[in-house]
């Protein structure tokens, strides 16, 4: 057991404790000069849909942040400009023509399934361990997102390929190739980490297992494999699989959707489920941006509260090597893996690691706004123009995220 911190991704920040006071810190001491405002261009950069709240009654933690500029300090400039998939893929070696290529490929996986009365060729019969009650009906690809939210859709597929680049590869435990196994993908979401492993693995039967069902629309595209099945499934209820079925476990990004204090229930119905010396591996992220600058810290708030309000607490994901020991896993690691936001690393990995992952956070900020705005009761200029100077700040103060990687074992 122990922390492991990755060698290639370690981030050690510059001028720690002695950061420069970011121009819009200064103008907010300063109060002077005329508000800055944001051109159309920039408002529709981050403006997605039309929903507006008005705040009619400020929750009591709110803070309220004031963008100035004037002749005594440097002026706040935003940018507008979402760089183009060409221009990422100039920048850097993950080139988004390569997510393309794969999408292109998930989608003649699908097509060639179109004799749905067909059992996989590729899959043989003795490897669906599970009975036939689970298995019921045809292999087929199966519908992972909503069609309504494309954006959605690209942010999952850049976040898969980014986090697959940074912490270099899907899996970070063992998986046999030649033997059939089950793999689990708890809260698959999009299913691009589904689709990757049961690409990688074809003896393996992936199952994807999504707790919300407008993800399974009859009008949503069809991208699959042929040895992939997708379930519904509430991860804070009893798990529709049998014990001691599953080989490897997965999961990702669940920090925000598992309900405060069902982690410990959760990890122990993964367990239930987990074949005697199976692994399963966990990936969160620290919410907490680290090195925030003022408007950072406001930010790392905002989620807070929302979360909360959500009926999550995303601290819990810190607590997790415990909840592992404490459910009966063994073997029981951590990986920390710490990602520049920006290109303020001299380092010339970790200056890509940054860029790409700012380009993420950009349309995070866009995923999320409809649903801050509600929880925050906030308006969406103030939102936009918070959002906006965060991605000023992330290379000012040289800010970081922190994401684990969780891996353990079921005793034998």
């Amino acid at each position: 057991m122990g922390t492991i911190t990755s060698k290639d991704n370690h981030l050690m920040p510059h001028n720690n404790g002695n950061k420069r006071i970011m121009p819009s810190l200064r103008s907010q001491l300063s109060h002077k000069g005329k508000s800055a405002s944001l051109s159309t261009e920039e408002e529709s950069d981050i403006t997605q849909g039309q929903h507006s709240v008005s705040p009619a009654r400020q929750p009591s933690w709110k803070k309220s942040i004031r963008i100035t500029k004037n002749d005594d300090t440097s002026s706040i400039t935003y940018s507008s400009s979402e760089e183009n998939e060409e221009d990422i893929s100039r920048r850097t070696s993950l080139a988004s023509v390569e997510v393309k290529k794969r999408i292109q490929q998930y989608e003649v996986a699908s097509l060639s399934l179109s004799d749905t009365n067909s059992e996989s060729k590729s899959i043989p019969k003795e490897t669906l361990f599970l009975d036939d009650k689970f298995w019921k009906g045809p292999v087929k690809p199966f519908i992972t997102y909503n069609k309504n939210d494309e954006r959605e859709y690209e942010r999952q597929l850049r976040e898969h390929y980014v986090l697959k680049h940074i912490f270099k590869g899907n899996i970070h435990v063992p998986v046999p190739r030649d033997i059939p196994i089950i793999i689990l993908d708890s809260d698959c979401g999009a299913g691009f980490w589904t689709l990757d492993m049961a690409l990688e693995y074809p003896n393996a039967k992936v199952i994807g297992l999504e707790a919300f069902n407008e993800r399974n629309g009859s009008k949503n595209p069809v991208i699959g494999a042929p040895n992939i099945v997708y379930k519904l499934g509430d991860l804070t209820s009893h798990l529709q699989l049998p014990a001691n079925s599953v080989d490897i476990i997965h999961q990702r990004d669940a920090g925000t959707i598992i309900p405060q204090g069902a982690w410990s229930a959760l990890l122990r119905e993964l367990k239930r489920i987990a074949k005697p010396g199976g692994y399963i591996q966990l990936v969160e992220y620290n919410y907490v941006l680290g090195d925030a600058g003022p408007v950072l810290t406001l930010v790392n708030e905002w989620y807070e509260n929302a979360a909360k309000a959500f009926g999550v607490d995303p601290s819990e994901v810190k607590r997790l090597k415990k909840f592992l020991i404490e459910a009966g896993f063994e073997e029981v690691n951590e990986r920390i893996v710490k990602i520049p936001i920006g290109e303020w690393h001299k380092d010339k990995v970790q200056k890509e690691n940054g860029f790409l992952y700012k380009q993420l956070l950009r349309s995070f900020f866009k995923s999320i706004k409809s649903w801050w705005v509600t929880e925050l009761r906030v308006s969406e200029q103030e939102f936009d123009k918070v959002v906006n100077a965060a991605l000023e700040e992330f290379d000012e103060q040289q800010s970081y995220t922190e994401w684990v990687i969780y891996t353990a074992r079921k005793p034998i």
